[in-house]
């Protein structure tokens, strides 16, 4: 009689810029029997070009990242693989970072200076998962500021259609006339 299969491992990519820590956050990583990491990368670019060659099921993404960053590299990969789960591991715990990682599609933010065992269980949050060291003052903090943007933006924009609709009118008038212009005028008989 056979055994019941091990379940699938979890299929890990790490993106740090920094070699220690992704080689630190590897042997972590794979110390769990249902883990493993099948690649790394240094950049934001190299993590989207390994994720589309991996396929990992997991990411393990830094935010500072040299020329594309976490956040972007996190819109960028979900863009095309909405199914992998994305979680940003950071220094900084500022609620704009955090606000911005979430919005891009991050399934969890957990801070460096967290205890591994907290990177492990993150992975299995089934609802999005904010590390507590990124305390409630600063989770409202974040949406509080996702609130203002949200209406800085839209009093830009209704600032910018005020000041067009001018412009848009002027422009209708000066069309207007140039056809004016460039219609042909009637003809009037000469007696």
């Amino acid at each position: 009689m056979k055994g019941a299969s091990a379940p699938p491992l979890l299929r890990i990519l790490l993106v740090d810029d920094h070699g220690l820590v992704r080689e630190a956050l590897s042997i972590l990583l794979e110390r769990d029997d249902g883990m493993k990491v099948v690649g790394s990368a240094a950049t934001g670019e190299e993590a989207v070009l390994a994720a589309r060659r991996l396929r990992p099921d997991l990411i393990v993404m830094d935010l500072m990242l040299p020329d594309l960053n976490g956040i972007d590299a996190t819109q960028r990969i979900l863009g095309e693989f909405p199914l992998m789960r994305i979680i940003v591991l950071s220094a900084s715990h500022t609620p704009q970072h955090v606000s911005r990682a979430l919005r891009a599609g991050a399934h969890g933010y957990v801070v460096k200076t967290a205890s591994g065992a907290e990177l492990v269980q993150a992975h299995q949050a089934t609802d999005v998962l904010v590390q507590p060291d990124v305390d409630e003052i600063e989770i409202r903090d974040w949406k509080a500021f996702d609130q203002a943007v949200e209406i800085g933006y839209r009093a830009t924009i209704e600032a910018l259609d005020k000041l067009s609709r001018p412009v848009v009118d002027l422009r209708r008038r000066a069309s207007l006339e140039e056809s004016a212009l460039r219609a042909p005028q009637p003809r009037t008989s000469a007696s």
